[in-house]
């Protein structure tokens, strides 16, 4: 077994630790900021972070009404300022919390005076020892390339934060680490099969809509750092707005499609590349769908990134295995970068 299959595997274990170690904290954390009371949230993250910070940014817009600004570290490391509007509180999201773009942005942030937040696994990092306020996920170490568990575990994270700030039963989320269980127990055959209709074809346009477009963007990370994959992904919406032009027979397209509020988008985007003869494949809960897909279980909105981060995991894996590519290691990347 490889490391990374090892690590995808224990995500539901480290889900339940997670929440254990953190809850407490989550509480202080929650009630803090609602005294703070924010303007607005300002999160800055890279590579898979970022991307769990995207889901964060869905999370807190529909459910706690707060604005949220994606930060781009950069218009702190090279044009050396920081936005000064309104009452920000800033929420930093790194697995290793070593990056120095995001210490450079903090060290801004406290020379403001905004109020911060370090989301991290490593509590002697400088960004936890840095920011106002802390959470350490408490999972285990994360060996492999991959970022599987701890994409998940900081996607989970974000959730109870966001269900605190809310006053939402947070125990609910327990039913998380049961429906990544449930998805490998029961789709691991089928995202085989979807493996072997998908492990030649490059590049691969992975499209979807809402709390799912997080996930269409960690999946390009996944199969270009395991797979060697050159993956593109979208925004169906975006979609129309030039990429269509390259649908055609040759054309490659792995869509999220859920029953929620975004299904008539994906149904919309199917059919029309249907129309131009694309290679269409499915990651959806819709056993109407007459194309080769994994037939996901749903659940709630917030939740169905979990199920389907899974899949996408699983697939690369299954994919590198086809590929005869070792998914622990990767070629000129290491696994915690150091940018500025």
């Amino acid at each position: 077994m490889t490391i990374m299959e090892k690590e995808i595997l224990e995500i539901p274990q480290e889900i339940k630790n997670s929440f254990s170690y953190n809850l407490d904290n989550i509480k202080k954390v929650a009630k803090i900021i609602k005294k703070y009371n924010p303007s607005h949230f300002v999160i800055v993250a890279r590579g898979s972070s970022k991307n769990a910070g995207l889901y964060a940014k869905y999370l807190f817009e529909t459910i706690n009404k707060i604005s949220v600004l994606e930060y781009f570290p950069s218009t702190t490391t090279i044009y050396d300022t920081i936005p000064e509007s309104g009452k920000p509180f800033y929420i930093f999201i790194s697995q290793g919390g070593k990056g120095e773009d995001l210490r450079l942005v903090l060290n801004k942030v406290k020379e403001k005076g905004f109020c911060s937040l370090a989301i991290t696994n490593n509590k002697l990092s400088p960004l936890n020892d840095n920011a106002a306020y802390s959470i350490v996920m408490g999972y285990s170490d994360e060996k492999a390339m991959a970022a599987t568990k701890s994409f998940t575990l900081e996607m989970f994270t974000l959730l109870m934060l966001s269900y605190e700030l809310s006053n939402l039963n947070i125990n609910e989320l327990l039913n998380i680490p049961d429906l990544i269980s449930n998805t490998i127990n029961n789709n691991y055959s089928e995202i085989k099969k979807l493996a072997n209709n998908l492990y030649n074809k490059n590049p691969i346009y992975i499209l979807a809509r809402g709390y799912n477009y997080p996930i269409a963007k960690e999946a390009v990370c996944k199969m270009e750092e395991t797979c060697f994959i050159n993956a593109i992904s979208y925004a169906i919406s975006d979609f129309y707005h030039g990429p269509l032009a390259l649908a055609s027979n040759s054309f490659n397209a792995l869509i999220i499609s859920i029953n929620d509020e975004t299904k008539k988008d994906s149904l919309d985007i199917i059919n029309k590349l249907k129309e131009n003869n694309a290679n269409i494949f499915l990651i959806t809960d819709d056993d109407n769908l007459d194309y080769k897909k994994v037939l996901i279980d749903s659940n709630k909105n917030i939740f169905n990134p979990f199920i389907v981060i899974t899949v996408i995991q699983l697939l690369c894996l299954e994919i590198t295995k086809l590929k005869g590519t070792n998914p622990d290691t990767s070629r000129n990347l290491n696994k915690y970068t150091i940018t500025i």
